[in-house]
């Protein structure tokens, strides 16, 4: 978190660009949703979806309160 505030401050490039930290995250994520569901899951990294999952999919996202939800739900 240190390295984004200097980032905001001096504009500078961080250590990791977004997608690689979006990426990262991703990972972490998925692995607390299959452990939550006690089983493997299959990832779409495009579609940021999981295949053939709707079960696991709602903890991917969860319903945006409007005006925040973007039509996405």
């Amino acid at each position: 978190m240190g390295n984004f505030f200097e980032f905001m401050k001096s504009r500078e490039t961080t250590i990791c660009p977004a997608d690689v930290g979006h990426r990262s995250a991703s990972l972490c994520h998925l692995g607390v949703i299959a452990i939550r569901l006690g089983r493997k899951l299959q990832w779409d990294p495009a579609k940021e979806q999981c295949v053939d999952d709707t079960e696991a999919d709602k903890f991917v996202m969860r319903e945006m309160r409007k005006p925040y939800d973007y039509g996405m739900i």
